[in-house]
């Protein structure tokens, strides 16, 4: 693992709202949420800075807690970053990891996972 991606999962790790380590059937209800829904109507098709093929995760590796779906989307990250952030999406069952530089605009990158630890998306800040 690279030394950034060590870095960024121990971060991801301190930043994460308490009880993201339980163990639990479902991600604890402490982790904020987004809807996966508005996400794939904001970036159309041809949306510029958004892969929608060729990733890394695309074996089923079951993601139940925030610090799974980090680790399971470092993998996906091509950008230097310092803050990781994590939100979960109950109804579509989709992660959202989001890597970027704390104080820096643009420069970040959202990675979509589906509970099966399955790269869906990826969204590049501008």
């Amino acid at each position: 693992m690279k030394k950034s991606a060590l870095l960024g999962l121990a971060l991801a790790l301190t930043l994460l709202p308490a009880g993201c380590g339980q163990d639990a059937a479902a991600p604890s209800a402490e982790i904020p949420s987004f809807s996966y829904a508005e996400v794939q109507d904001t970036y159309g098709e041809n949306a510029p800075g958004v892969l929608r093929d060729g990733f890394q995760n695309t074996s089923p590796l079951a993601v139940s807690s925030a610090e799974e779906a980090v680790q399971r989307a470092t993998s996906e990250c091509t950008i230097s970053y310092d803050s990781v952030t994590c939100r979960y999406d109950s109804e579509a069952d989709m992660w959202d990891v989001s890597f970027f530089t704390a104080g820096v605009l643009g420069g970040c990158q959202d990675v979509y996972l589906n509970g099966s630890g399955v790269t869906c998306l990826i969204v590049y800040g501008e």
